[in-house]
């Protein structure tokens, strides 16, 4: 021991510092590395579920944007759908006013014929009248001095009586 005190090695002093050392080891576990470790493993957990939040956001996200492609997809086709029927329709309906429209054309030309056809008739009656007016005031001037009142109205009957079946 005699070498340890030569070099100015003293065990009371020795004994201190590693009872200080102990005494620090203890406060720093209890106070500082315990609380340090609660800390660090909190902060571990929090990286760690937030890596685990923004997995399951990558995924959610996957899913979202295959959910709106799918979406897209079915809206598009829906879409097509709606344009062919309402063109179907559209054609329909051109089909059945073409139709109503070349039936009303038929149906008034029907009725312009018959009614070019009543004013023929009309104009053909008026015209006989008025031809048989005609002859009966040329019979009257031309035969009136040659026979009496009554052979004058005879023979006049007569002849527009013949005039009328000629026609």
């Amino acid at each position: 021991m005699e070498i340890l005190n030569q070099f100015g090695f003293d065990i009371r002093l020795f004994a201190a510092q590693i009872i200080n050392f102990l005494i620090i080891l203890v406060v720093f576990k209890k106070f500082l590395y315990k609380p340090l470790l609660k800390t660090l493993d909190a902060r571990e957990k929090k990286i760690a579920r937030g890596l685990q939040d923004a997995e399951d956001a990558a995924h959610a996200l996957a899913k979202a944007e295959e959910q709106q492609d799918k979406i897209m997809k079915k809206a598009g086709l829906e879409a097509e759908r709606i344009l062919t029927e309402a063109k179907d329709q559209a054609t329909i309906t051109r089909d059945e006013l073409l139709s109503k429209t070349k039936e009303e054309i038929a149906r008034l030309m029907e009725q312009t014929k018959e009614q070019i056809q009543l004013e023929k008739e009309n104009f053909r009656k008026e015209s006989r009248d008025v031809s048989l007016e005609i002859a009966k005031s040329i019979l009257d001037t031309t035969i009136k001095g040659l026979f009496d009142k009554k052979d004058n109205e005879t023979l006049i009957k007569k002849g527009l009586q013949k005039i009328k079946n000629a026609q």
